[in-house]
């Protein structure tokens, strides 16, 4: 996404601790921009050593913050903690060496009086947080020190905490490390490090990516959902290809949700993941019939028939028409992850005769009679954890295989050649984690790029943006 667009302050990342990049360049870079920050400070003289090398490394992660950001989106805006408690030295979530003095003080805010950073909400030295983006003073200055364009700046995954554990306000808390966290980091490491390995692309034309980039971003801009919700959906950002797994409720079992986060394909609609490429190769996307019905009957050890719709009603009640399918599949996961029967702020389209969510409850409960006293117990994070493990063991399954598999919770896109394969792995893995040979089917999506379109790429214009992508990632 090239095109400059109004600035708008939600469409920001949150500073990131763990970028890096190999150019020599970057170095000298920030020698530089140390030595104007230190002239503006009148602190040439006075810091320690070591207080040197915490200033350095927060000056060089804060630059590498605005490339990363400038190069993946333009519009994209970073998003500074501003709070000094926020900063931990024993947080396993940050780089020790990273401080809020170094950061925020001695970085960031002369970075802004100094013309080479905008604010874009906030104030300097107030607030929970600060939104910036660069100038156009910064980005010339970056320009004369790498001519040859902005250097390549990726997450250093192999150090950045992959597994995340929230308390019940949904802030990361540190816990101790166990066999199974310590697997589950390792398993996200080999997952991981064949992602990096591997070119994950989008096949469509330049125009369309960015029309979607536009209307995506307009959304956020009219949205009050942050990036956490499942409704948050941005521009994609081609660079975002590593995964990270987030844990619920703050407990040290880590049995509740964990499922995988941070790549670009788990943001885009849905219907655009049908034309992501692997490796230059068209792709199908599996999913599961009906998952977490599925889950939670293998949860009490019955079986739901894969062949039933377990969200059509209207043979419970007439006026529950099918039109309305979507409505009642978002009710079900109320159902399942509330912990009380509470009408939700703003309700859902209800079919006509239909006032209250209430008629859509009672029809699930007659229908799912087994299970229905799981209904509003909060399961829905156990049953997460479960679709997570099973998510892990087809990822893990296929790369054993030779074959990356791109995984949106209980959806899995590997190459069409492969697509038999992953059926059987998507049968077994279910079976193994749920103990349950009952795994839900649910008919192939087939990639709908048109082959002999693509044979044709590098001759068409229109392609160039995905055929450039192409070229980078080449050897």
């Amino acid at each position: 996404m090239t095109a400059t667009l109004p600035i708008n302050p939600k469409y920001a990342q949150h500073f990131d601790f763990y970028l890096e990049s190999d150019d020599e360049q970057m170095a000298l870079t920030v020698c530089r921009f140390e030595e104007e920050i230190l002239s503006h400070l009148n602190r040439g003289r006075g810091l320690t050593e070591s207080q040197s090398n915490s200033f350095r490394i927060s000056l060089r992660a804060l630059l590498l913050n605005i490339v990363y950001n400038h190069v993946a989106d333009p519009n994209l805006s970073i998003i500074m903690r501003c709070r000094s408690n926020y900063y931990s030295s024993q947080s396993r979530y940050q780089r020790a060496e990273i401080s809020h003095a170094h950061l925020i003080e001695k970085s960031m805010h002369p970075l802004v009086k100094l013309g080479y950073l905008d604010i874009v909400e906030g104030e300097i030295g107030r607030g929970l947080s600060t939104v910036v983006r660069a100038t156009p003073k910064l980005l010339s200055k970056l320009a004369e020190h790498f001519p040859e364009g902005l250097p390549y700046v990726e997450i250093d995954y192999r150090n950045a905490e992959t597994i995340i554990l929230k308390d019940d306000n949904k802030q990361r808390i540190d816990y101790s490390d166990t066999d199974h966290t310590n697997t589950m980091r390792s398993n996200l490491l080999t997952i991981n490090s064949a992602l990096d390995a591997a070119h994950i692309n989008l096949f469509v034309t330049d125009d369309e990516l960015q029309e979607y980039n536009k209307r995506r971003y307009a959304a956020i801009a009219n949205d009050a959902s942050d990036e956490q919700e499942e409704s948050y959906k941005p521009p994609v950002n081609f660079s975002k290809k590593y995964l990270h797994r987030v844990f619920n409720d703050g407990r040290a079992e880590f049995d509740r949700g964990g499922r995988f986060y941070g790549a670009w394909w788990e943001g885009i609609e849905s219907k655009y993941r049908r034309f992501i490429t692997i490796n230059s190769k068209p792709t199908v996307e599996l999913d599961y019939q009906a998952i977490h019905p599925s889950l939670l009957y293998a949860h009490i050890g019955e079986k739901w028939d894969p062949n039933d719709d377990a969200y059509r009603l209207e043979h419970i009640n007439p006026l529950l028409t099918p039109d309305f399918r979507k409505t009642y599949k978002i009710q079900f996961q109320r159902l399942l992850n509330a912990k009380a029967n509470i009408a939700p702020r703003q309700l859902p389209p209800l079919p006509p005769g239909i006032d209250s969510l209430e008629p859509i409850t009672v029809a699930f409960s007659e229908m799912h009679a087994p299970v229905a006293d799981y209904f509003f117990q909060g399961i829905g994070k156990e049953l997460q954890y479960r679709d997570a493990q099973i998510a892990e063991q087809v990822m893990l399954r296929m790369l054993e295989q030779g074959y990356v598999v791109l995984a949106v919770h209980d959806s899995f896109i590997v190459q069409t050649q492969a697509k038999d394969i992953l059926k059987e792995t998507m049968r077994e893995s279910f079976k193994d984690v749920m103990q349950s040979s009952a795994a839900p089917e649910k008919p192939d999506e087939i990639s709908e790029i048109d082959h002999e379109l693509y044979e044709q790429r590098y001759d068409l214009r229109e392609y160039n943006g995905y055929c450039y992508r192409e070229q980078l990632a080449s050897p």
